[in-house]
């Protein structure tokens, strides 16, 4: 049980610490690196998830309930830069959305130029 426990520790803080690197990336508007880095945290929460299922299996509910409050605390950090990034994504696509409204229009007022019929 002991392993078990290292292994949900610890891959619950390379959760968290690549959590807090998709904070940086979306931060720095680098959403290629941020998508690629949040599949790799997705895979790792999947083994988690797994390990955690295994964790309740275990008699000693006292020590299993020792692991799931450290887990929470984790867990609750990890929400807490969720929200930070679903944030920041948000700001950008309404960044994006008004970007393109003004391309959009833009685009819009020259189609009424006819550029053919200059005399020159």
């Amino acid at each position: 049980m002991e392993q078990l426990e290292k292994q949900i520790l610890d891959i619950s803080q390379n959760v968290l610490e690549l959590t807090v690197q998709a904070v940086r990336l979306v931060q720095n508007k680098d959403i290629d690196k941020l998508n690629e880095l949040l599949v790799n945290r997705d895979r790792a929460i999947n083994i988690l998830n797994a390990l955690h299922e295994n964790l309740q299996l275990y008699p000693n509910k006292e020590r299993v309930n020792i692991v799931n409050s450290k887990l929470s605390q984790i867990v609750s950090r990890i929400n807490q830069y969720d929200e930070i990034i679903t944030e920041c994504l948000e700001h950008q696509k309404k960044l994006n959305q008004t970007e393109l409204a003004t391309t959009h229009r833009g685009k819009q007022g020259l189609q009424g130029y006819n550029l053919n019929n200059l005399k020159g």
